[in-house]
């Protein structure tokens, strides 16, 4: 089945992300989209995809998008999770995190996720197949001189194992998704 080129926030987002981190910071950074599921605290998980009996699936109408850069999983949507899931549970306070985790910290199956901070997902390449024009875009948006490669992932990392780029450009990209968001219902 050829999946149609999906331009939705969340999916450009991850590319735009990407481009960023891998131009910019000279970090070898990838757009994937699927299906995923984040732990998000007290008993409550996001999840992006659909339920085909145990397995997570994901299709033109249930997806995510995200970025793997050297190792490690990045979602700059993560933090308008919680808003997501107080349009279903208007009573529900979640807090704003940050997503990156290191790969290999994925739960083996989507059914395991107990604590807050797991997560899963399954990459479904013909959700990005036909991405050129989003990559075209990108570069036309962030086509610009890289900074030091002093700035690259591993250079500085926080405490709590947020990269100091990855930090910096959060910010910036979570403005842009919230502006973009502000008039749409996520995917």
């Amino acid at each position: 089945m050829k999946v149609p080129i999906l331009l939705s926030p969340v999916h450009s987002f991850a590319f735009y992300g990407a481009k960023i981190l891998k131009d910019h910071y000279k970090i070898d950074a990838k757009a994937v989209a699927g299906s995923c599921c984040y732990h998000l605290g007290n008993d409550n998980a996001l999840t992006f995809g659909e339920f085909s009996g145990d397995e997570l699936v994901s299709n033109s109408n249930a997806f995510h998008g995200w970025i793997i850069a050297e190792g490690w999983l990045v979602d700059f949507m993560a933090p308008v999770f919680p808003d997501i899931m107080k349009k279903q549970n208007p009573n529900l306070s979640l807090p704003s995190k940050m997503m990156q985790k290191r790969i290999e910290q994925m739960s083996s199956e989507v059914i395991n996720l107990g604590e807050s901070g797991e997560f899963y997902f399954l990459i479904d390449p013909e959700m990005i197949k036909d991405s050129r024009g989003v990559a075209i875009f990108a570069e036309a948006c962030f086509g610009h001189p890289s900074p030091s490669k002093r700035q690259k992932l591993n250079a500085t990392v926080y405490a709590c194992g947020a990269p100091t780029v990855l930090r910096t450009l959060r910010n910036h990209l979570f403005a842009a998704l919230h502006n973009s968001l502000s008039d749409s219902t996520p995917t």
